[in-house]
């Protein structure tokens, strides 16, 4: 399932550039990255349309009805989440995955992250952060809520034709411009 994308080869390329000219760069050359590696995996279809939604990009596949990625740059959002719209989404996930999972956001609410195409099964240790993964994954998350403009992104990454992903890909551009990409099993326990 290997669909590595090569990031410090793609930022060597934009060393010495401001800030600003290196988020142009990487939202106009990762999507196409992304959606070329989407289209080896597994239940993958061309069909892929991209969506904005606030100040998120989010690629989907029309075909297999999965989203490839989502990214954009994050903004505050002190609101609370709508809990009775998220309940509709999947039903009683706990019935489902048997409590493993929870209805993660591809790009966390608290950053701006948007409610309907933004939800997907999530290994609840990850999402809730009580794993080290979770930890770091949940550290990516805080730092994108704290830090408005922060350029980030998620990519899920599909071993079989389902649309409940094997890995999550979390991608955070520091506005010391270091880019910092993990990636995080979402692999049932």
């Amino acid at each position: 399932m290997e669909q590595a994308i090569n990031y410090a080869g793609i930022m060597g390329g934009l060393a010495g550039k401001p800030l600003i000219k290196v988020v142009e760069e990487l939202s106009h050359v990762l999507p196409a990255l992304w959606i070329e590696a989407f289209r080896k995996m597994p239940g993958a279809t061309t069909d892929i349309v991209a969506i904005d939604q606030d100040r998120y990009t989010y690629l989907f596949d029309l075909g297999s009805e999965r989203i490839v990625a989502a990214y954009g740059l994050s903004t505050p959002n002190p609101a609370k989440r709508d809990s009775s719209r998220m309940q509709g989404f999947l039903g009683k996930i706990s019935d489902r995955f048997k409590g493993r999972s929870d209805k993660g956001h591809i790009m966390s609410h608290r950053q701006g992250g948007g409610m309907d195409i933004n939800l997907f099964p999530q290994r609840a240790d990850v999402n809730r952060g009580r794993s080290p993964a979770g930890k770091i994954y949940r550290e990516l998350e805080r730092y994108c809520a704290a830090n408005p403009g922060s350029f980030s992104f998620s990519r899920l990454l599909y071993s079989d034709a389902s649309w409940v992903p094997a890995e999550i890909e979390y991608g955070v551009l520091y506005h010391s411009k270091q880019f910092r990409v993990e990636r995080f099993t979402n692999a049932p326990v």
